[in-house]
């Protein structure tokens, strides 16, 4: 995958804090998809995981928040875009 991940902007509050329904479920999509590596897990309550890759970390976490209303956006460079949007519509 092209394109170094600099920074991760949260919509709301927190890159350290996204929900999720399900981490389990979601962890695969950020790795495989996205590039991330895992960093470190929790089972604890809330059931969290920390991601990183290049220059941020993020975590995604089981905290009754609504995934649907909050997330992150990430500033990039060397964004080959054909690379990016095939491997995203793929997952879909």
């Amino acid at each position: 995958m092209s394109g170094k991940y600099k920074k991760a902007y949260p919509y709301a509050d927190d890159a350290m804090n996204l929900p999720v329904e399900d981490v389990d479920k979601a962890t695969p999509f950020y790795e495989t998809i996205m590039g991330f590596n895992v960093v470190s897990r929790s089972a604890k309550s809330p059931k969290t995981v920390v991601l990183a890759r290049d220059d941020i970390q993020m975590a995604i976490v089981e905290n009754g928040g609504d995934p649907t209303q909050e997330g992150c956006f990430f500033e990039v460079e060397d964004v080959d875009r054909r690379s990016t949007f095939d491997n995203l519509h793929s997952a879909i």
